[in-house]
């Protein structure tokens, strides 16, 4: 899988098919989702087809992007910030929303990971209501 997304980011070239990388994309995925849910349990579907090249490609050009965060700092937009008891992503990214958004509003769901949709569902919503509400 290096190699192909080597050769792809860096020369614009496919050498598998779509199908054989989005089977290995998917593979990959459903190792992810369990280390992003507090219940290991939940088997989340696979995207099926997820466009593993369109993926890398996207990600290529997003790492080339200028740094955007000096023009956001400070702005006062109010922002919601949820934040699973399970979530396999790292605080400092968390810790960088709020330190940017100074007029943040962070919620740390319980028994919950990463996709805070699929295991407090009812949660999440109600969440994101107050937060459009007040």
């Amino acid at each position: 899988m290096g190699t192909i997304q080597f050769v792809a980011t860096r020369f614009g070239k496919k050498i598998a098919s779509d199908t054989e990388v989005d089977a290995f994309a998917d593979y990959l995925d459903a190792k992810t989702y369990q280390s992003a849910l507090c219940d290991t349990a939940i088997r989340l579907s696979n995207r099926q087809g997820n466009g593993y090249f369109a993926s890398i490609m996207t990600y290529k050009n997003l790492s080339q992007l200028k740094d955007f965060r000096p023009f956001i700092r400070g702005m006062q937009i109010p922002i919601l910030v949820m934040k699973g008891q399970c979530d396999n992503q790292p605080w400092g990214a968390t810790n960088e929303y709020l330190n940017l958004f100074p007029n943040h509003k962070f919620k740390l769901i319980p028994n919950a990971g990463h996709f805070i949709n699929v295991e407090q569902y009812d949660k999440y919503i109600e969440e994101i209501k107050n937060f459009l509400l007040h």
